[in-house]
């Protein structure tokens, strides 16, 4: 969970790892505090902690085209698309070894 200073929500992510994999669910940031690295000290959080329950990767998927260029700066490549999953917009599904 990320806090700012007055302990309002800003924004975080939930997942869970099993057979040697991390899972990313949802990665959330209040739309008022993106652009400030939260998304990526969030997801760099949950990969260390992976790493440390002995994962060998993650993997996630995500509709949205923003939550995807982020995803690619940190290194994860699509594996798998549905086109026109929803109303013209393609879910595509992304994953990182470590």
């Amino acid at each position: 969970m990320l806090l700012n200073h007055s302990n309002d929500f800003l924004g975080g992510l939930a997942g869970f790892t099993a057979w040697d994999w991390l899972f990313v669910k949802w990665l959330l940031i209040r739309e008022d505090a993106r652009g400030r690295g939260l998304g990526s000290l969030a997801l760099d959080a949950a990969e260390a902690e992976a790493k440390k329950r002995g994962c060998v990767a993650a993997w996630l998927d995500t509709l949205n085209p923003a939550a995807r260029n982020l995803y690619a700066r940190h290194g994860y490549t699509v594996f798998g698309e549905i086109a026109d999953f929803r109303a013209g917009q393609a879910r595509f599904f992304m994953q990182k070894r470590f």
